[in-house]
């Protein structure tokens, strides 16, 4: 039996109970003698008892109708008959094109690798034996490689591997991270794609090398290129790349001393290891006499004599960097004399570095006259 039947036989059942009830409660109000209106209350509950009846009923013969109606007939889904085939075993594609098809996807996968790489921890080095397991070298001016490292490194030895073929296009890669990077170290990642250029070797890789170390750039970052640019061109062992590193090491171009000066320990280890003598320069002069002074033996006036083949404004560095190794010290009284000396040479305002560190007399003109009476209060280190 259906559910609707089943709903209809109930709602029958009540239906008729209740309307015989209703019809009951109507005979006795009809004859119960009237004793003060009591039979206004049956007569009440008796029509309510019809209508009950009747909504029963009515409910009762929609569902039997309902239970009549043959229900849609089921809908029958056939699975589609899938007819097993034979497994087939890919097999690798072989000849020259998938050869070379394998060995792009693995270029583009290195070169993702180097070009995205933004590790910043700081970690252990990597020790020289797992250096050479990837043919790789550690270089004292350049990047101090990690044990975190290592992933770059191995990506940096994939793409020496395959060798001169990939030269134009880390050349343009370098180029193009050049002119869109934003950050420094995107300027770093392409520097060591300078290293790669240097590890492969060979005509064009030097010739790429030399473009992008003479490439000029208002950036400052541009910086980790060129210095690795020189890097590579020493690790190329490109003898002829020796003297153009030796002069713009001795004499950057007008406009650019600050930026080749940025990649001087660079040019120096470049031409150490192609195995040129560096050339006597006013900021190697700074070093070497600080070497001395941390050695506790300066000579002020030997240092005084070999700047005298460099520049006003040169002579001024380097007085510049030794006077600030003693504030580091905390001697700010010889740090004073020495940006005094420099100024004796070099009293030019723009001489901002030592003009700001130096106690001038309230109202004293920043000019010659000044510096030669401070010189002869403390003292002159040459005289």
């Amino acid at each position: 039996m259906s559910m609707w039947r089943v709903v209809a036989v109930v709602l029958f059942f009540f239906g008729f109970g209740w309307g015989i009830i209703g019809l009951f409660g109507i005979y006795f109000t009809l004859t119960a003698p009237s004793q003060g209106g009591v039979s206004l209350p049956w007569a009440s509950i008796a029509a309510g008892f019809l209508i009950l009846s009747g909504v029963a009923l009515y409910g009762g013969l929609r569902s039997w109708r309902k239970s009549t109606i043959p229900p849609p007939p089921r809908r029958i889904v056939r699975e589609p008959t899938i007819t097993p085939k034979p497994s087939v075993t890919a097999q690798p594609e072989t000849g020259p094109h998938a050869a070379a098809r394998e060995q792009a996807a693995s270029f583009a996968e290195a070169l993702k690798g180097v070009v995205e790489y933004s590790n910043i921890v700081i970690n252990d080095p990597i020790p020289e034996e797992t250096l050479k397991k990837y043919g790789w070298q550690r270089l004292a001016s350049s990047m101090n490689y990690t044990i975190d490292d290592e992933p770059l490194v191995a990506n940096l030895s994939k793409l020496v591997s395959m060798g001169p073929v990939t030269v134009p296009l880390l050349k343009s890669t370098i180029l193009s991270m050049a002119a869109s990077a934003r950050s420094s170290h995107q300027f770093h990642n392409a520097g060591q794609l300078c290293l790669v250029l240097g590890k492969i070797g060979g005509k064009d890789a030097c010739d790429a090398l030399r473009s992008l170390f003479l490439t000029r750039s208002n950036a400052y970052e541009y910086q980790y290129i060129r210095g690795h640019a020189a890097l590579g061109l020493a690790l190329a062992k490109d003898k002829d790349a020796g003297e153009l590193l030796f002069n713009f090491r001795r004499k950057a171009p007008p406009g650019e001393e600050a930026q080749y000066g940025w990649i001087a320990p660079q040019l120096d280890e470049a031409l150490t290891m192609l195995g040129v003598e560096l050339p006597e320069t006013w900021d190697r002069v700074a070093t070497q006499f600080i070497s001395a002074m941390r050695l506790g033996t300066p000579d002020f006036s030997e240092f005084a004599s070999r700047l005298r083949k460099f520049g006003v404004e040169e002579v001024g560095g380097a007085w510049n960097q030794v006077a600030s190794e003693y504030l580091q010290r905390g001697n700010k009284l010889m740090a004073q004399r020495c940006w005094l000396e420099g100024l004796y040479v070099n009293p030019s305002p723009n001489f901002v570095a030592a003009w700001s560190h130096i106690d001038l007399p309230p109202g004293a003109p920043r000019n010659i006259e000044t510096v030669e009476r401070l010189r002869k209060e403390l003292g002159s280190l040459i005289e």
